[in-house]
């Protein structure tokens, strides 16, 4: 079925990104025989039919998209990715189901934010699916998946400007700088990202004078990596 003939409705949602939305399974299979191509045809937010069933909280229909082969590494127009969708909306069902198919639990959007960064107080499931993120980051970081280059598919073009907001990775070198800016919050982002804590964090951090932010990086540290003596002595 070629795209001139195809249903889009005002947002930009074909007939399968509809029942996707509506939580119609049935739906979704109809219209994944009918007219395949429409499983990666994104709405006009950037949206893939995967990320709208995240978004929206249905297991069963992300269970058989990724069945169907639908690519998990997309992003919208935002740069969020379905897990972020997920994440913010409280879906712990979907979230683990999104982690089990390799999702990088480390990606960030045009906010800078990590998955782990949307959950507020008001996330349903908030306790759980920071427990399953935190556990998909200690995973990804031990495998070595953290140091490779790792593109998430985002749509062509996208209205407005084209360059994203600034944000720092989450890498040693970027803890080292905010433990010397001595910024709390943001060193406790990167701690709960799983970024390693050594003792040349910690003598940065003394360096500062900051008692409580000492404490706070020595609870990170193994008994191994506490023993071991920093590379520059503290000043």
């Amino acid at each position: 079925m070629g795209l001139a003939k195809r249903h889009v409705n005002k947002y930009g949602f074909t007939r399968l990104a509809e029942a996707c939305e509506n939580g119609d399974l049935d739906g979704v299979k109809e219209w994944r025989e009918k007219d395949p191509e429409q499983l990666e045809q994104r709405e006009f937010a950037g949206n893939t039919p995967l990320q709208v069933a995240s978004l929206n909280g249905y297991p069963e229909i992300v269970s058989y998209l990724l069945e169907q082969g639908c690519n998990p590494h997309c992003a919208n127009a935002d740069k969020d990715t379905p897990l972020i969708d997920a994440v913010e909306n409280g879906h712990l069902d979907v979230v683990q189901i999104l982690l089990k198919a390799g999702i990088n639990p480390l990606h960030c959007n045009l906010k800078g934010q990590q998955a782990l960064d949307v959950i507020t107080k008001e996330t349903d499931n908030a306790t759980e699916i920071r427990a399953a993120l935190r556990e998909a980051i200690e995973d990804w970081n031990k495998n070595g998946r953290s140091e490779q280059t790792y593109n998430v598919e985002e749509p062509a073009s996208r209205p407005g400007p084209k360059q994203g907001l600034q944000f720092l990775a989450r890498t040693y070198e970027n803890l080292l700088k905010l433990v010397s800016e001595n910024d709390r919050t943001a060193v406790q982002e990167f701690l709960d990202a799983r970024v390693p804590v050594d003792n040349n964090v910690v003598a940065a951090a003394a360096k500062t004078g900051d008692l409580y932010l000492v404490n706070m990086l020595l609870a990170e540290m193994t008994p191994k990596k506490a023993r071991q003596r920093a590379d520059r002595p503290m000043l």
